[in-house]
This record gives structure tokens, sequence and C-alpha cells, in this order.
């Protein structure tokens, strides 16, 4: 199949009676523009100006909870059984610095 664009470009490009085919195709639409055909009036002003921006104002509340968040600053709980092995480690630890450093 042949690329659409391309074949726009071409048919779109051919002259009859000095005029391309876009040409006569925009001047016909004016015209029925300018005779009140609001469509041929809308569509000459989309393509030359662009589509009228629209503004939407929007309302929302959300009451429905799907699922609830985790607590922002999750706390850990650490008892007093799992530092003492810790403090026991460091004291044998710098027990053995102090050792080291007499010799």
């Amino acid at each position: 199949m042949p690329d659409l664009k391309e074949v726009l470009i071409n048919v779109l490009a051919e002259t009859k009676e000095g005029k391309m085919a876009i040409e006569a195709i925009l001047m016909a639409m004016r015209q029925k523009a300018l005779k009140g055909d609001v469509r041929a009036a809308e569509l000459l002003l989309d393509r030359g100006y662009g589509k009228a921006k629209q503004e939407h104002d929007v309302l929302a509340q959300f009451t429905n909870v799907i699922m609830p968040l985790p607590p922002p600053n999750p706390t850990l709980e650490i008892t007093g059984t799992e530092l003492e092995p810790q403090k026991e480690r460091r004291a044998l630890d710098a027990h053995d610095d102090e050792a080291e450093i007499e010799e």
C-alpha cells in the first residue's frame, strides 16, 4: 500500500487552471462559510487558528478508602534482651583493644 500522506500531498498539489487542488478546496469552503455554512467556517478557523480552548471546573470529593496508607514513620520496638549481647560484645572488644595497647 502506498503511504497515505504521500498520496495526499500528490493529489492536493495537482494543479488545474493555475490553482492547486488544496487552494480550490479551501476557496470552496470559504465561499460556503461566507454564505452562512457554520461547519465550513468552523473547519477553516480550526485549521487556521486551532480549536478554541475550553476551560472546565471540576469539583470532586473522595469518601471511600480502598486501602489505608501506612503510618508515616513506623516505629521499631527493641527489647532489652536484643541489646544486651551487643553491649557485651562492645565491652569485650574494648577490653581486647586495651590489652593490645598495654602489650
